[in-house]
């Protein structure tokens, strides 16, 4: 039996992902969803298929009747009578049992919807988020001073510290993150008790090698073990239309997706408290090769690596950019502190012509001086 690990640090969750046919419109408090444009279910279908084969999220399909729910990247059931969630599968590269089960107990006024990539259950004491993504996130939110047990799948390994539970379960890594609760463990049961409340379990997937963005993946895992991961945005645009599937890991930190085009993004990210860093994936044809980063109007510089941008603590926002496999690009961007910033990712032409005009400056200046050169011998 492990000893008691209590954590009072208020680091939670707001979600969302897209809506209806992998969209829909939000409110702007954190959970909010995007789609928007002309091309109707064709155009949304195929921007469905984009997201899954750019491993950025997908559209939950339900059956209603047995209560089962499956999508490109996870696969699950929900229980008779609302009480736990059963079978938490991952389903890229391979199919792996995650969780066996995440009991919350019974609940009063339960309901549950599935909008895009994202499934939602609310009552009066819990509430519950399941994310159609590659990190396969769940979160439970509890209002009352239950338990949650999680049961991990045999052959499932794992060590737990005052902040999280690190797990191996076959070829994948995952994270449970708690707040306001010990964690009491004993064989492959977990059981989360409030310290205070409401107390938040977040469960994130390390994607296999393969699914793209891997390395992205296992290292903003990292961030969050510290506490320095804000949330994560994944974007999707084509043909005048938008998706997007979003998650935000601080309990007073809201994310609203303001401006979605080709070549422009638009994000307000709003909270109190120090900083952190964003994460965003945005499939690559939505953007030039070149790409301009502005925080509240301003550009901003470019790290060297993001390790860096995972690492700053200084007082200028910074960001790096790498594409990923399958067609993404990812972003991390590192917010030095929080009130309401405005970050705007701006695709630029290959080479434009401002790049060029410090060259063309010394071009110039080396003919002249050529050229008087070749005066003055002529007068010789």
């Amino acid at each position: 039996m492990l000893g008691l690990l209590a954590l009072g640090v208020p680091y939670f969750a707001a979600a969302s992902g897209p809506g209806g046919e992998c969209h829909a419109e939000g409110d702007g408090d954190g959970r909010e969803h995007a789609g928007e444009g002309p091309g109707g279910e064709a155009a949304e279908e195929r921007m469905c298929m984009m997201a899954e084969e750019a491993h950025m999220f997908g559209q939950i399909e339900e059956e209603s009747e047995n209560l089962s729910f499956s999508g490109r990247f996870v696969e699950f059931s929900l229980s008779e009578n609302m009480s736990a969630i059963e079978d938490y599968t991952m389903e890229v590269p391979e199919e792996t049992l995650l969780l066996e089960s995440v009991v919350w107990g019974e609940v009063t006024g339960a309901t549950y919807t599935v909008s895009g990539a994202h499934f939602r259950l609310t009552s009066d004491e819990v509430l519950v988020d399941a994310h159609n993504n590659p990190a396969a996130i769940l979160m439970v939110r509890v209002y009352d001073s239950r338990d949650v047990v999680y049961t991990l799948p045999e052959g499932a390994k794992y060590t737990a510290d005052e902040r999280f539970v690190n797990m191996s379960i076959g070829d994948l890594e995952a994270v449970i993150i708690y707040v306001n609760a010990t964690l009491s463990a004993e064989g492959g049961t977990l059981t989360f008790t409030p310290t205070s409340t409401p107390y938040h379990i977040i469960f994130r997937v390390v994607p296999a090698e393969g699914v793209a963005g891997h390395m992205w993946e296992r290292e903003y895992t990292e961030a969050l073990k510290i506490r320095k991961a804000v949330g994560e945005m994944r974007i999707a645009i084509s043909d005048g239309e938008h998706m997007a599937d979003q998650f935000a890991y601080r309990e007073n930190v809201r994310m609203e997706l303001k401006h979605a085009e080709r070549n422009r993004v638009r994000i307000e990210v709003s909270g109190e408290g120090e900083g952190g860093v964003m994460l965003l994936q945005m499939n690559r044809e939505a953007l030039q090769s070149r790409v301009r980063v502005y925080f509240d109007g301003e550009e901003v510089k470019e790290a060297e690596n993001l390790g860096e941008v995972l690492e700053a603590t200084g007082e200028e926002p910074l960001y790096y950019s790498e594409p990923a496999e399958k067609g993404s690009q990812y972003f991390a961007v590192y917010i030095p502190h929080f009130s309401t910033h405005t970050i705007e990712i701006v695709g630029v032409e290959e080479w434009p012509l401002a790049d060029y005009l410090p060259y063309i400056a010394v071009g110039i200046v080396v003919l002249l001086v050529a050229a008087i050169f070749l005066a003055l011998r002529k007068r010789k």
